[in-house]
């Protein structure tokens, strides 16, 4: 039995463990974190320390996870990709898989936005699965419609907070 100060420094942070994912996690931010980018690696590093502690309810996509492999390989960090892979499942993210239906929503998304096709196609898997909001490094994304992007540098940790609110931009 906990006694009153487990209890209480149990509740200094919100879980996310059944709260729907909120955010789309894009492949840069795990490897960023990977990494230790001088510009981006500390915040997403935090990123990744709130999805592991599950302050941070989030998902991301197979494609996403492929894409941070051949990252690493061009990297020349062949040898981690498997633990890096095996490392993301672990923090309990949501992955979704890739659909028909994303596939023809990237073509009408890279239509109208002449964004990169892997980057409509995350939309499509966003919009799919009722996530408008993706935490990346890449500002392509403010060009495709209904996406709202945060910045790693921009993300403010949940700790103590109620998760959704305060971290979450305005579209401008």
């Amino acid at each position: 039995m906990q006694d009153a100060s487990q209890r209480k420094s149990s509740r200094k942070y919100l879980r996310t463990d059944s709260l729907p994912p909120e955010y789309f996690i894009d492949s840069n931010v795990f490897v960023n974190a990977r990494i230790l980018d001088k510009k981006y690696g500390s915040s997403c590093a935090v990123i990744m320390r709130e999805l592991t502690t599950k302050r941070l309810s989030a998902a991301t996509s197979t494609l996403a996870i492929l894409e941070v492999s051949n990252a690493l390989r061009k990297l020349g960090m062949s040898d981690d990709v498997v633990d890096e892979v095996r490392a993301i499942y672990s923090t309990g993210i949501v992955v979704h898989e890739l659909l028909n239906v994303d596939v023809r929503l990237t073509a009408e998304l890279f239509g109208i936005s002449r964004v990169s096709p892997y980057d409509c196609l995350h939309a499509a898997i966003m919009k799919r699965t009722g996530l408008d909001t993706i935490i990346s490094t890449d500002p392509e994304f403010e060009k495709i419609p209904q996406i709202v992007r945060v910045d790693p540098l921009a993300y403010k940790p949940m700790a103590g907070k109620k998760a959704g609110h305060e971290a979450r931009p305005t579209r401008v």
